[in-house]
């Protein structure tokens, strides 16, 4: 079959390699010229954005329905739709109707109600994961444009002649300082469309910012390109993905967001995944904050997480001193400050930093005074080696994993400890944790209780009982070893997006 030349319109379009037949096809209208498909492959192209979108679809027959499930997305399986479809599709191949709501979807799991046209009904797109896309690579064109073009693009009138369009093609075709300086000169870029977003989800500023192009970033900015611009991706992330920090402090000076946008991830948690301390000292001084957590999509749920959840095993030099900065941060805020005592036959013993405890085998009680908003979370092991590896900040991170929190209820009555063990390849805590959140129960004086101490108000918790693999003992029948215990105070949600203030004790039983 014969092949088409293409025309020097985007690097993208050269990049991919790939011809355009000149044969008949099965979905797009005869009457198509080359020139036409030429024109709608640019188009195509011009929204790869480098990512495979995982999404499910939901189909509803009307839109109520819809509305409750997205408002209840948590019990949307109990909300009847006509379907679950799933989607593996780098951006250009998503249906028109989708593609911006898809791709604005970085920290949103569940999208809005959206009418399909083709069938008049009600879905809500549930996104779950993403990961890298080379389209066009490896990509037909001609037989792409017979599978996808007739509900992925404009319609063909609209791509030729749609002003705005137009202007975003003739945008698109920017990539590099002298084409930039030739669209100025013939006004095809000013301060009205500078910022406009791309079809890909960028701008210029950002396609600058990926290209490491710093005089086409000065330009860009001197004629009004705005560094806080989100679309949803935002500037900083890119440039921060560069670790080039000239480009970095440009857009910081230019008033890039240092704690990042609502629609992409935090500047701080890419520099941490990159453990770049000199772009983390910029951010810092540029204000950003240590303790905001990150939202992550995981299959259709918002999580979060703190920024310790980024600094990658294998580098703890660069995790201890992240921990000391937020450390510092923590003491600055006052929002984890608590103080807390064993008590035994009225007799207290303040908890510090490797203090050690002498108590009888009987009940005995944890006196805490913290942040309303905040709960107690107690680790214990009879092997002290706990304290050495608590020193690894991972090994912490588990221990304070949702999955890890022991019961709390109103019959809690019990200290559980657990081990440390190898599991591929690294050590970690097996066994419950122990979140000391209030749940006063008046009528059996269980759980954390609310009470009046010597010093005001503290959150009380009576220990009785020992719990280990499941079997409860009371305390007098405990034969175990002297107990290695560490505590602090997290924020009463037991996320990950919880910071921890310990004090590491141990426990002698006479």
């Amino acid at each position: 079959m014969p092949a088409l030349k293409l025309r020097p319109v985007s690097a993208l379009i050269l990049a991919s390699g790939l011809l355009l037949a000149a044969a008949s096809q099965a979905q797009l209208p005869a009457s198509y010229t080359l020139e036409d498909k030429r024109l709608l492959w640019e188009e195509a192209v011009s929204y790869a954005d480098g990512i495979q979108y995982n999404y499910d679809l939901l189909r509803f027959d009307n839109q109520d329905a819809a509305n409750t499930c997205e408002k209840y997305s948590a019990t949307c399986v109990n909300v009847k739709t006509r379907g679950r479809e799933n989607f593996r599709l780098p951006l250009p191949s998503v249906p028109l109707y989708l593609k911006e709501t898809v791709s604005n979807m970085l920290l949103t799991p569940v999208s809005k109600p959206l009418l399909d046209p083709a069938s008049n009904t009600w879905v809500l797109v549930v996104m779950n994961t993403t990961k890298s896309s080379e389209f066009p690579k490896n990509v037909d064109p001609q037989n792409w444009l017979d599978q996808y073009a007739l509900t992925t693009l404009p319609a063909l009138n609209d791509v030729k002649n749609d002003p705005q369009l137009a202007t975003r093609r003739e945008l698109g075709r920017i990539l590099n300082q002298a084409s930039l300086t030739a669209a100025l000169t013939a006004d095809k870029v000013n301060s009205r469309n500078i910022n406009t977003r791309l079809a890909d989800g960028s701008t210029l500023l950002r396609r600058a910012i990926m290209m490491r192009d710093s005089e086409m970033t000065d330009t860009l900015l001197k004629n009004g390109a705005r560094a806080d611009v989100c679309t949803p991706r935002c500037p900083l992330n890119s440039a921060i993905h560069t670790a080039d920090l000239n480009l970095i402090k440009k857009l910081l000076d230019a008033g890039a967001n240092p704690n990042g946008g609502t629609s992409d991830y935090r500047p701080l948690s890419l520099a941490t995944l990159l453990a770049n301390k000199n772009v983390i000292g910029l951010l810092l001084d540029k204000g950003a904050n240590l303790l905001l957590p990150q939202p992550e999509i995981a299959f259709g749920s918002v999580i979060e997480k703190n920024l310790l959840q980024y600094a990658l095993p294998g580098n703890p030099e660069f995790a201890n001193w992240l921990q000391t900065k937020i450390e510092q941060a923590l003491e600055k805020s006052g929002n984890y400050k608590w103080a807390a005592w064993i008590e035994q036959n009225g007799q207290r013993t303040k908890l510090t930093d490797n203090a050690v405890i002498t108590l009888k085998k009987a009940p005995f009680k944890i006196a805490m005074q913290i942040n309303p908003e905040h709960s107690f979370r107690l680790i214990c092991a009879e092997d002290k080696s706990l304290f050495e590896h608590a020193k690894d900040i991972h090994f912490r991170t588990d221990t304070l994993s949702p999955f890890k929190v022991g019961a709390s209820g109103d019959d809690s009555k019990y200290l559980s400890c657990g081990k440390i063990v190898m599991e591929k390849g690294k050590w970690t805590f097996d066994g419950a944790t122990k979140e000391l959140s209030y749940t006063e129960n008046v009528d059996e004086k269980t759980g954390t209780q609310r009470i009046k101490g010597p010093k005001g108000m503290e959150y009380s918790y009576n220990v009785t009982e020992f719990l280990d693999d499941d079997n409860a003992v009371p305390l007098a029948q405990y034969n175990g070893k002297d107990l290695a215990m560490i505590i602090g105070t997290v924020p009463r949600s037991g996320m990950g997006a919880d910071y921890f203030r310990p004090a590491s004790f141990t426990i002698k039983f006479q």
